[in-house]
């Protein structure tokens, strides 16, 4: 269906994707995986129309073709649904369904809402995907927007979808359910290049795995010819046990003393902001992972936002490195050495 023959492309004097030679065929799940800058989304953007290759050729269903802009990928079949989906939340779900396409009018020119609503409706059931037509979009859960982005792009004929990191922001039973979808999708002779860093997600949907390292295709093989260790090894050239070296052991991958296994760096104590949290205390030690567990509301992302100093915390007290924590602003945080990641890149994180 797709074949690429020695596509390369670069920026400057950075090579990006090195030249490369990969086949896609009907009805396969093709796994795309490697590090962050190994050359996945310089792959997928030359198969999606947005660059064109330097050199190289890329064929469709056999016959040669210049992708030059993403019009003319979806045109030919291809959809590509990227990780942060772009969509009119203001909007029905039928109407984002529609947009660049001329709507059903009535008489006079007036639009005729109950047929579009048919018409995303029956796009919608023949892709399987249980959601109404005539919700808003903006209070669709996340996998229900990958389902209807997915719906889309099957309603306007696409042959291959590629997907990158789709069960990115999903919860367990979300990302299930989208695996079980694709699966069915690919049943129907659909194919698919997924990309994901869910290495057990990627082994357990994937027919064949592509492995890029440093821009170059290092592996491609069966699916069921791979493990876990494995692809860790071919993704990033050593073995696992170097991947992720043991730091309970005593020693410490950051030199210093406030770095050392066991030590506190952040102590929280009797923390409270009205409204949002009560009482919490909380101990954070170098070299291990401490979970924040709750529903919606209970005021876990509220907690993490007052010690990067987004708001100030009406009662309790702070210690970061064994000295008093009161960050008047985010710069305060970052000085300390304090990185915070948002639950919503878009909308609360700058950079």
């Amino acid at each position: 269906m797709l074949e690429l023959t020695g596509v390369c492309r670069s920026f400057g004097g950075v090579v990006a994707l090195q030249p490369t030679t990969l086949a896609v065929v009907p009805g396969e799940i093709l796994g795309l995986v490697g590090e962050n800058g190994a050359g996945k989304s310089t792959l997928i953007r030359l198969v999606s129309g947005v660059l064109s290759p330097d050199h190289g050729e890329i064929s469709w269903q056999g016959r040669r073709v210049a992708l030059d802009s993403p019009r003319r990928a979806i045109d030919l079949g291809i959809a590509t649904i990227h990780q942060e989906l772009e969509y009119c939340g203001h909007l029905t779900v039928a109407e984002n369904m529609l947009l660049g396409e001329r709507w059903p009018r009535r008489w006079g020119g007036r639009i005729d809402w109950e047929a579009m609503r048919a018409e995303a409706g029956h796009r919608l059931l023949r892709a399987g995907c249980e959601v109404a037509a005539d919700v808003e979009f903006s209070r669709l859960t996340a996998v229900e927007k990958q389902l209807v982005a997915i719906a889309t792009a099957l309603a306007r004929d696409a042959r291959l979808l590629i997907l990158d990191e789709p069960t990115a922001s999903l919860a367990a039973p979300d990302a299930r359910r989208l695996i079980d979808h694709l699966k069915t999708i690919r049943d129907s002779g659909v194919a698919i290049i997924y990309v994901s860093h869910r290495l057990d997600e990627v082994l357990e949907l994937s027919d064949r795995i592509a492995v890029l390292r440093d821009g170059e295709l290092v592996h491609l093989s069966e699916a069921d010819a791979l493990d876990g260790p494995d692809l860790v090894h071919e993704m990033v050239g050593r073995p696992l046990q170097q991947v992720f070296p043991r730091t309970r052991d005593g020693s410490s991958i950051v030199d210093g003393p406030s770095s050392t296994p066991g030590n506190v760096l952040l102590r929280v104590e009797n923390l409270s902001r009205n409204g949002m949290f009560e009482e919490v205390s909380l101990d954070v030690q170098a070299g291990e992972v401490v979970g924040l567990a709750g529903l919606v509301g209970a005021g876990r992302s509220e907690l993490a936002r007052a010690i990067y100093g987004l708001y100030g915390p009406d009662s309790g007290t702070m210690e970061l490195l064994g000295r008093p924590w009161q960050p008047k602003s985010p710069w305060d945080a970052l000085e300390a050495g304090l990185v915070y990641l948002p639950e919503e890149r878009k909308r609360h994180g700058l950079v």
